[in-house]
């Protein structure tokens, strides 16, 4: 796709990266980012909705440091605002002046700069649909208009329905084979993910080692990460050594493994956090016990409704504002923990499946008697 959009002649709208958190969106959208740029020389323009919540915020990203269309070469000194001064686009204060659309923004920047555009947007299922709208339609008016470019947007389970909300299904359409799921990876791709960049350094990857890597990352992209990360940074390590990773006999092993524990214990403390605050403890304590009793890590879809219904009847949270089946649903797949990757909208996955099981023993050990009634409920998997 970087190829074609490289000879002006994209092959596609772009891609969307969607999947639970820590799958590795982030990383890739970095790397397709990079080869367009280093490899290609493309035109790259990078932001987060955080930076451009407003239509008119994304034309003036778009513009950024480029001489401002004549129809706005005004300037009003003395405002905190994001605005067009003479000569180039800056923050200023803004005036009654109408801002470029955001099609008339990118077609600009495509000609001065006389190269193709990539757009790039991590965390997409955070657009305002109205910026979603915008940005979607420019990309499509400007390849309409012989201006090559393509939007590349990552986000979590939701970003699809999300462009559904922008009114933009049309680039889902012609999106073609870059429309790409990222969930679990095999074991054998968790392996390789740890293991090929430390045998490349000159290090050690014992067969024990290999087991350990394995079962540390749970097939959770994130987690080999930051298992890499650990033993890179162990002071263990030696060149032309067995890394410290694999002997239960050997303390620095067992150092390494703690320090990898604690960093994983931390990132689950925040998928906590995330579900407290949306109410949805108990509703993640059922879908752990339905995925336990389940068979290839795919639950129904009644399933869990059941599940979901009866989370909601027993809250862990203290509130008289539960939230509803479809909102506990769909805030279970913005936090990225639900999602269906196949698209089948028959069944279900679990976004992290090891920390259901840090979630069932911190009910268990805060409210024993509420995971009690939880299981006594736990609905039937035939």
């Amino acid at each position: 796709m970087i190829g074609g959009l490289a000879q002006g002649q994209p092959n596609s709208v772009g891609a969307v990266l969607f999947g639970p958190r820590g799958n590795g969106k982030t990383v890739l959208l970095n790397a397709a980012v990079s080869d367009a740029q280093s490899q290609h020389g493309i035109d790259v323009v990078s932001f987060t909705p955080t930076t451009c919540p407003t239509e008119e915020r994304l034309s003036v990203r778009l513009l950024e440091g480029f001489e401002a269309p004549q129809s706005l070469s005004h300037t009003v000194r003395g405002g905190g605002g994001v605005g067009v001064a003479k000569g180039q686009v800056s923050r200023t204060r803004t005036t009654n002046l109408p801002s470029p659309s955001v099609t008339y923004a990118m077609v600009e920047r495509i000609k001065r700069t006389g190269k193709p555009l990539v757009i790039a947007v991590d965390e997409a299922h955070r657009l305002q649909p109205n910026v979603g709208e915008a940005l979607l339609n420019a990309v499509q008016e400007a390849n309409g208009q012989q201006n090559a470019a393509i939007a590349l947007l990552a986000g979590t389970p939701d970003l699809i329905d999300h462009i559904g909300r922008m009114n933009a299904t049309f680039f889902l359409h012609r999106l073609g084979d870059c429309l790409l799921p990222m969930g679990r990876i095999s074991d054998d791709a968790a392996l390789r993910a740890v293991a090929e960049p430390l045998r490349n350094a000159d290090l050690t990857v014992t067969r024990q080692a290999e087991q350990a890597i394995i079962e540390l990352c749970a097939g959770y992209p994130y987690f080999t990460q930051v298992l890499g990360r650990t033993i890179t940074e162990s002071p263990e390590l030696s060149v032309g050594c067995p890394i410290p990773l694999g002997n239960p006999d050997d303390a620095a092993h067992l150092a390494t493994r703690d320090r990898f524990l604690v960093r994983r214990k931390k990132h689950y403390r925040r998928v906590w956090s995330d579900l407290r605050v949306g109410k949805l403890v108990s509703c993640g304590y059922m879908l752990g016990k339905v995925l336990k009793a389940s068979s290839g890590g795919r639950m129904r879809v009644d399933q869990v409704e059941r599940a979901l219904e009866t989370g909601l009847t027993h809250l862990y949270e203290k509130t008289s504002q539960p939230p509803d089946l479809d909102e506990a649903k769909q805030s279970l797949k913005r936090l990225g923990l639900l999602w269906d990757p196949e698209d089948t909208g028959a069944s279900y996955e679990l976004g992290i499946p090891s920390f259901f099981g840090f979630l069932t023993r911190q009910v268990s050990q805060l409210q024993p008697e509420l995971a009690a009634r939880l299981d006594a409920e736990l609905p039937g998997t035939p």
